[in-house]
This record gives C-alpha cells, sequence and structure tokens, in this order.
C-alpha cells in the first residue's frame, strides 16, 4: 500500500542505508566509501591481473594505429538550434533553483532576443 499512496504523493518510500564493508570493517563515510570503491577498481583494472592471453592481443590490438575519419559534421558535434533549446526548456519542469538562482519559470517566459543571446552562449561553450 505504501508504494501506490508514495507514487501518487510523490514522496519517496523509506528504505535502508547499506554500507559497504570491507575485511569485516564497516565504512560509513562518502570519501571513505569513495576510495574504497577507486581502491577496488584500480587494484582490478591493473594489467598484472590480466590473463597471459588477454595482454597478448591487448598489446597486438595496441600497437594497430586508430583510424579516425571524421570531418567532424556528426550530428554530436552539431551547434544547437533555438528549436531544440526551446524544447528543452518547455519540457523542464519546476524545481528548486540551483547555485545560478535561474528559475524554469525565468527560462520559459524569456523573450525571443533573450532566448537568442542564451543559445549563442550556449554554442560558444560547447564548440
Amino acid at each position: 500500500m505504501w508504494n501506490l499512496v508514495s507514487k501518487i504523493s510523490g514522496k519517496k518510500s523509506p528504505t535502508a542505508v547499506h554500507h559497504t564493508t570491507v575485511n569485516n570493517n564497516e565504512i560509513t563515510s562518502e570519501p571513505d566509501t569513495a576510495n574504497t570503491f577507486g581502491h577496488t577498481f584500480s587494484s582490478n583494472s591493473f594489467s598484472e591481473h590480466y590473463t597471459d592471453v588477454f595482454n597478448a592481443h591487448r598489446q597486438k590490438v595496441e600497437k594497430q594505429p586508430i583510424k579516425l575519419k571524421s570531418n567532424n559534421n556528426e550530428t554530436y558535434n552539431s551547434l544547437f538550434s533555438l528549436q531544440e533549446l526551446t524544447a528543452a526548456i518547455e519540457k523542464s519542469i519546476d524545481s528548486a533553483v540551483g547555485p545560478d538562482h535561474i528559475h524554469y519559470q525565468m527560462l520559459k517566459h524569456l523573450p525571443q532576443s533573450a532566448l537568442l543571446t542564451l543559445l549563442h552562449i550556449i554554442n560558444k561553450l560547447v564548440k
């Protein structure tokens, strides 16, 4: 029942916090958790842990030159259009303001000239 009521009211269900345990030591702080995961990923990615077959394959493949044939005209390299910007703003939902203190309602009511200025700034940032 809690799930149905929480979905209707928009509330999150209460869940227990699970901590990481390493060598029978519970890790609770965020920095310690991040460092533990980083150390584990680093250890697992260390080349000495690779099999001989994989290492031989990796060394062979890494000697091959990378063949990049691009004129940078892929769609992900295109500048944003005014239609894309206005569609993104229209789809946004009101939420708490961020560090810039800009409300979505402010963006939704920008005049055309301000939208063009915003679009110019965004495209300058992604170039």
